[in-house]
């Protein structure tokens, strides 16, 4: 397959991942909380049986696309569990604080459980990874292409995929720094894909890291209580670690590349 037809057909593939859950997008607002469940079954359902319609037609089988039975190695959960505890540990160092525990009238624990897990952490976490890091990674792997290819046109697609999020900052820079963050989060969800020739590992890690690091419904840490969440670590001071928006992306960015060189050139997870 040439270089354009690889693009094109990459391009094809996501077009239809995103139409499809645009579609299914409005099921999660019926019967709430029970939708958000609902949804996450039918995308799940949906990605898997476009991906294997796609690699089909690419000559391709499910384990080309790293769609084994699920298992987790030890590097993976360690990753999915350090990670948010590093976040938050950075989030807070030096301040003191009290956890608080929503308990409003207007909040309702079972919803905000089913939106974190189904919704936000679940169907992102393992739908995305079938797609980018499964079909994708798979496909560039399969016409040989160079061994960048595998990081870059789904690390490229990933990051463009979060447009949304990127056209909320206020200027080129934090969009360049956030894209490059993105960018840096899907290298290492590839290298523990292609370590674990899987994608479990990374699923786990982008589930974590939806609902416990970019996500603030289940733990917050906020200098007052943050009223979606369910438990906010209420800061009584400021902390330590304080820096500019865009050194914050940096140094997320470093850890996540570092990361992803060391699995890349360990010799097993």
């Amino acid at each position: 397959m040439k270089q354009s037809s690889l693009i094109f057909s990459a391009l094809s593939a996501i077009s239809l991942f995103i139409i499809g859950r645009m579609l299914l997008n409005g099921i999660a607002s019926i019967a709430v909380p029970f939708g958000y469940l609902l949804y996450f079954l039918l995308f799940l359902g949906f990605t898997y049986c476009l991906i294997k319609k796609l690699a089909k037609a690419n000559g391709m089988t499910m384990s080309d696309c790293y769609l084994s039975r699920p298992f987790i190695t030890r590097t993976g959960a360690a990753a999915a569990v350090f990670f948010p505890i590093l976040v938050f540990l950075w989030e807070s160092w030096g301040a003191a604080g009290t956890w608080y525990v929503n308990k409003s009238a207007s909040f309702s624990l079972l919803t905000a459980l089913f939106h974190a897990f189904f919704y936000s952490g679940l169907s992102s976490g393992i739908g995305e990874e079938m797609m980018f890091r499964g079909y994708l990674t798979g496909l560039c792997v399969k016409y040989k292409k160079p061994p960048y290819y595998p990081y870059i046109l789904p690390g490229v697609l990933f990051a463009l995929g979060h447009l949304p999020q990127l056209l909320l900052q206020t200027s080129p820079l934090l969009f360049a720094l956030q894209f490059f963050q993105y960018l840096s989060l899907s290298f290492f969800l590839t290298s523990l894909t292609l370590k674990s020739r899987s994608i479990w590992d990374a699923a786990l890690f982008h589930a974590s890291w939806n609902l416990f690091a970019a996500g603030n419904s289940i733990i917050s840490t906020e200098i007052t209580p943050n009223p979606n969440a369910i438990f906010t670590y209420v800061l009584e001071g400021q902390p330590t670690l304080i820096f500019p928006q865009e050194i914050n992306f940096l140094i997320i960015s470093s850890i996540l590349l570092f990361g992803a060189f060391i699995t890349c050139h360990s010799r097993s997870l």
